[in-house]
């Protein structure tokens, strides 16, 4: 069987030869990770172009770095692989564009993202669909992962307490993560009433009293997996166990209908239907039902109008909301359905109707 290197590289031809290129210039952090199997690039969090490149030629590929980062490619990043690094030296941006220049010679090459200003052509879009189909060793890869997200977020729940104000618990989340592992790559927390009032809340000084959400995605090796889960410190509310119940059907039904060939604007159209069978037929409009995931934390939002199909191997975070309670796991596509990778053998599950299948979702963990 193919490896997944081998499978990317057919892909890259496959793609080279149907776009009348020679070669792609990947500087990006999410195709660097793609095209090495999950080598990191990145210095700085707050960028998506990490400190390294990758050219890809039919011939094979090679490393650009500064020497501030190739010692860490060659002895860490790329140990390995069969990807040459050259060194260019970070004082002399002028020396590095005339060493990309020869490596390139005459090849018409793409880049994602022009750093060395060379005046290369952009990659076309569709560029972003070789990520799309997992192979099996990613999966396995993303499983790990995303079970140490999973991990992460729930000793944070299990860690928070009312008083905390939420800067506090995104600090546990960062610190959970990272001792995992992982990059922090999304980190919402909403405490009591800010569940009900935002949809994608950033941490405040706002303390808990009674309700506290976590929403959260993280990176591992290249991958990005997410989460939501809700604690109550005390019994649930009526209502928000109705609208928790509610939006974890939406969620089982969109899980249930992601197979490979589906359309994914008729998932949308499915979630639609299960918002209004419990009753909240508007919720939908009032934020984005997620999407594919894999190298982004969402490789596209879906709408009602996205005629994309969904590919085998897929990643997908669908994350439906209703007011004050959300439900969020990433899954990959399968011919019986999403399977979900975020899972718990801890955390309490509820089992809503999914159109006759067995989708438990995560309920909200009631603390004393």
């Amino acid at each position: 069987m193919a490896s997944e290197l081998e499978i990317k590289s057919d892909r890259l031809a496959e793609f080279l030869d149907r776009n009348r290129l020679d070669g792609v210039l990947l500087q990006e952090r999410r195709n660097f990770a793609w095209i090495t199997g999950g080598a990191d690039n990145h210095v700085a969090d707050d960028t998506r172009v990490g400190g390294a490149a990758i050219l890809a030629t039919g011939d094979g590929q090679v490393c650009l770095a500064t020497s501030s980062d190739a010692p860490r490619m060659e002895l860490e990043e790329l140990a390995g692989r069969d990807i040459d690094v050259v060194v260019l030296p970070w004082w002399d941006q002028e020396h590095a564009r005339r060493r990309l220049r020869e490596l390139i010679d005459d090849a018409v090459v793409a880049c994602d993202t022009d750093r060395f200003g060379l005046g290369l052509p952009v990659l076309p879009p569709v560029f972003a669909e070789l990520r799309w189909s997992l192979t099996a060793e990613e999966i396995e890869r993303y499983r790990e992962g995303a079970s140490r997200l999973a991990r992460a977020v729930e000793e944070t729940c299990a860690a928070a307490a009312p008083g905390m104000n939420e800067h506090e618990i995104a600090g546990l989340f960062a610190d959970n993560a990272r001792r995992a592992g992982c990059e922090p790559a999304v980190t919402l927390v909403a405490a009591d009433d800010r569940i009900d009032r935002f949809r994608r809340p950033i941490p405040t000084a706002k303390r808990v009293e009674r309700l506290v959400m976590i929403a959260c995605g993280s990176t591992w090796r290249g991958l990005t997996a997410s989460v939501t889960r809700l604690v109550s410190f005390g019994p649930v509310p009526a209502d928000l166990r109705l609208r928790h119940e509610a939006v974890c059907a939406v969620d089982a039904v969109a899980i249930a209908a992601t197979r490979p060939g589906a359309d994914m604007a008729d998932i949308v159209a499915a979630m639609q239907a299960a918002y209004a069978e419990r009753g909240f037929p508007d919720e939908w409009r009032q934020h984005h039902l997620g999407g594919p995931t894999g190298y982004s934390t969402r490789e596209l939002v879906v709408t009602p109008a996205t005629r994309q199909t969904v590919r085998p191997g897929q990643a997908f975070a669908w994350n439906p909301t209703v007011t004050g309670t959300r439900s969020e796991d990433t899954i990959v596509a399968t011919e019986a359905g999403g399977d979900v990778l975020t899972t718990s053998k801890s955390w309490p599950v509820i089992v809503p109707p999914a159109g006759g299948h067995v989708i438990p979702r995560p309920d909200i963990l009631v603390r004393s």
